[in-house]
């Protein structure tokens, strides 16, 4: 039987994958439909295996990994090198009973538990049973209040199977969880969990009880102080999906080092921040000046202008101001942007066009690198 993946052709106007760079596309098509795919979402696959597939050095696929995770796209677990795909159930989810067998038998076989609860953290209505309860409730009205609607379809599995994907049969049950209001945790709440995903000696790389606690609480802050949302700007749906990638990044060194000393916390997060940031900052500007269509205006973060300019690097005068002052002005009058009318979206463009026209000055005076280990910003001194 041949194997096929669905790629819905929506995904071409989803605004977060027209933000993407080609490159960045490429990539993501890529994990949605490579070999190793499989019928739950998560499948094993190494970054030399990426990169024999791509044509991409190994450096590369690190770096694209690490934005679609920082991007709560996917999961990538560094201790079973399994991939777990956010929203994979809700394109391909199949009433089919053959298919429902086949995504048990193969979450049976994940190694790293904390995929499944990633993919089980996202909502799982696919397309077609919401279309499906969009015709029912106009039946239900036509028909009239007391009418009662069509049964519910038949259990096709095993209860006790059923806690390894959350498939909701019931269209009111559907509702409520589209519906359903995000909660922040409290600091014990992550600390809890923290503990629960990676405080067990049983879990290989285990963390210590006082490391899990000072993880939690610099998880805790940073997203309570940009108000739970994602470096995109959109609210987050689950925050135990971004503490699972949060241990990922950490576990696989992209964050602080195990040894960062508990005393100074604030520090930890300071030196985590601008690295990570001077790391995607080198990374848009290698790409830019490859090709310039490889970043888009919309592929930048206005915290990345805020970190040069805090760095000192961006030391614009009043024309380089006007000069990305007129094309955010210009940008936002050509394309349908949400909240194009309010001050703080018109400063964030601002910004990003400031972005692009400090890398035109760096590649004007020759410059190959934004940060080197020689140029690192002082802040995190």
């Amino acid at each position: 039987m041949a194997i096929f993946r669905k790629v819905h052709v929506d995904i071409w106007r989803d605004a977060f994958f027209e933000s993407l760079t080609p490159e960045q596309k490429f990539f993501f098509i890529y994990l949605l439909t490579n070999s190793k795919t499989t019928q739950c979402g998560i499948y094993e696959i190494t970054v030399r295996q990426i990169s024999f597939d791509t044509g991409y050095n190994e450096d590369t696929v690190q770096k694209l990994l690490d934005f679609f995770i920082k991007c709560d796209k996917v999961f990538y677990s560094s201790t079973s090198k399994e991939i777990a795909i956010k929203n994979w159930k809700k394109y391909n989810d199949s009433t089919s009973p053959k298919v429902k067998a086949c995504v048990f038998k193969e979450l049976k076989l994940v190694k790293d538990k904390v995929c499944i609860q990633y993919v089980n953290t996202i909502n799982t209505i696919s397309q077609e049973e919401e279309d499906q309860e969009e015709d029912q409730d106009q039946e239900g009205e036509k028909r009239g209040a007391n009418e009662l609607p069509p049964p519910n379809p038949p259990l096709t599995t095993p209860l006790s199977e059923q806690p390894l994907i959350s498939v909701q049969l019931v269209p009111a049950q559907k509702k409520n969880a589209r519906a359903e209001k995000f909660i922040p945790p409290t600091q014990e709440e992550a600390a809890d969990f923290f503990v629960k995903i990676i405080g067990s000696p049983k879990k290989p790389g285990c963390w210590p009880s006082q490391k899990c606690q000072e993880q939690a609480g610099i998880f805790f802050n940073h997203y309570n102080a940009n108000g739970w949302k994602q470096s995109n700007g959109l609210k987050l749906v689950d925050w135990h999906s971004a503490a699972n990638n949060w241990v990922t990044r950490e576990r696989s060194g992209n964050f602080t080092p195990a040894s960062a000393p508990a005393a100074e916390p604030a520090a930890a997060v300071s030196i985590r921040t601008g690295a990570k940031d001077e790391r995607e900052i080198n990374y848009l500007y290698e790409r830019w000046c490859e090709d310039e269509t490889k970043v888009t205006v919309l592929g930048l973060d206005a915290l990345q202008y805020d970190y040069l300019k805090r760095c000192g690097r961006i030391q614009f005068t009043n024309e380089d101001f006007a000069i990305a002052a007129a094309k955010a002005k210009k940008y936002l009058a050509e394309h349908a942007v949400k909240d194009s009318d309010k001050e703080e979206t018109v400063q964030k463009f601002k910004k990003r066009f400031g972005i692009l026209h400090f890398f035109a000055q760096m590649k004007a005076e020759g410059t190959e690198t934004i940060f080197s280990d020689q140029s690192k910003c002082a802040v995190q001194q």
